[in-house]
């Protein structure tokens, strides 16, 4: 017996792989972002960023961003300048480990399966990387004695160490909610599906067990220090762009850029984006005057999917969110997005809208609710977004009119507005209710 039962052998990427890919580095099906915001479409992407910033390498740091695929970040990775093998050695674990731990917290499915190995030795059976790797097949490697593997098996390790800090989260979701029940709060079977308790999780728990927990708890046990009440923790920044033409204003306007920008109210910080372009399908041809007003071309839409695709995609990653769902409240610039133009083209097509979508707060009110005096009746009408970033004191970042840019100017502005409101609160306060409720729902 070479004592390698309990054990999982892994190593690449492609459909023969099965739901192990998704422990290869170079696993392209789950993007995550970090704390900056900053999107990686692979924890490749992550590992070879964190080598560019670790020597101060800009150049590399912005090539291995836009790469178009981990093969190409991780050779662009090999070209960092100024590189010491023996200060990348010291740190490279840790930077692996917080790119993984990144994309199995952002990733239900991925995250599901991570937990589903249970105790089980996880080994990257790479016959090429004596390192992140052992030097040797699986099946080789199973008929060889543990002690004679002649590699480290450093990700195999990470992978673990992850494994182990989810676990652990899901352990502090139970308790918490068992907490809560026996200081009375509302039962599972009277709380909203989202808030319901976890799945009890003994402490040895079987892997089917862990896995099945991470379902419809996946928000808290990515972040244990989210709320689990109704409080208002975070902002869903959105701004569509969609098709229109000049002097028309019965135009059946089609979203075709679809940005949203996730602040974590109290540090006024991005937590993580989400943005697509989108392909008409009424009206396929975009008009001189959209892209003069949008930067969006007709490759740009051409080559990207419907919105039945997008809103897939979308739902997915607010799913995948490290916050409780109800803790989110939309935010716009005006009621254009949520109100009219959403919900129209959804009606149209035949599509539902998602349900986090159904409730928003428009900024406007907020910025009029801080412009007016205590002892005001009557609030002055708020100005457009620029309009508002002038009277904040801030500059407008980005293009005007591109949505992701739009999207995060109005977090800035959002941000600035809860800073403002808070301090009206006064001392003690841990938030200003300024995005509490919402100003409108569908």
């Amino acid at each position: 017996m070479s004592g390698n039962e309990n054990t999982i052998f892994f190593w690449g990427h492609g459909p023969g792989s099965g739901d192990a890919a998704c422990l290869s580095n170079f696993y392209d099906q789950a993007p995550f972002t970090d704390e900056a915001g900053t999107c990686y479409p692979t924890s490749e992407h992550c590992f070879m960023a964190a080598k560019a910033r670790q020597f101060g390498d800009a150049d590399a740091l912005a090539a291995i961003l836009a790469a178009k695929n981990p093969k190409q970040a991780k050779a662009l990775g090999r070209q960092v300048r100024d590189f010491d093998p023996a200060v990348w050695a010291s740190v490279a674990r840790e930077r692996m480990y917080e790119a993984c731990l990144l994309k199995f917290r952002q990733s239900r499915r991925e995250r599901a399966f991570l937990l589903s190995t249970g105790k089980a030795l996880l080994v990257e059976a790479s016959p090429f990387d004596t390192i992140w790797g052992i030097g040797l097949g699986a099946k080789q490697a199973r008929m060889t004695p543990r002690e004679e593997w002649p590699g480290i098996n450093w990700l195999g390790e990470v992978l673990m160490r992850v494994r182990d800090i989810l676990a652990r989260e899901v352990r502090d979701v139970q308790t918490r909610a068992e907490v809560a029940a026996v200081a009375g709060a509302p039962s599972a079977a009277a709380a909203p599906a989202a808030t319901a308790p976890a799945a009890a999780v003994p402490a040895e728990a079987p892997a089917e067990a862990l896995a099945a927990a991470t379902e419809g708890t996946a928000a808290e046990a990515v972040s244990p220090g989210a709320s689990a009440g109704p409080e208002v923790t975070h902002l869903l920044v959105l701004d569509f762009e969609a098709t229109c033409a000049k002097d028309a204003p019965n135009w059946p306007h089609e979203v075709i850029e679809f940005p949203a920008v996730l602040v974590a109210l109290g540090e006024g910080k991005p937590v993580a984006e989400f943005t697509r372009f989108v392909r008409p399908t009424e009206r396929p041809a975009l008009t001189p005057f959209c892209t003069e007003l949008t930067s969006i071309t007709q490759a740009d839409v051409d080559g990207a999917a419907p919105l039945v695709e997008v809103l897939k995609e979308f739902e997915a990653w607010v799913a995948a969110l490290p916050v409780a769902l109800e803790a989110v409240m939309p935010v716009t610039c005006g009621d254009w997005d949520l109100r009219r133009a959403l919900p129209a083209e959804c009606a149209r097509k035949g599509l539902e809208q998602p349900a986090v979508l159904r409730r928003w707060c428009n900024v406007k009110v907020a910025y009029s609710a801080c412009a007016a005096a205590p002892a005001d009746k009557k609030r002055p009408r708020a100005p457009g977004m620029a309009g508002m970033l002038s009277g904040l004191g801030l500059e407008l970042v980005g293009r005007h009119h591109r949505g992701i840019d739009d999207a995060r100017n109005i977090a800035r502005i959002a941000a600035r507005l809860e800073r403002f409101a808070l301090a009206r609160a006064g001392a003690g306060a841990k938030s200003s209710g300024l995005f509490a409720k919402p100003s409108g729902v569908c």
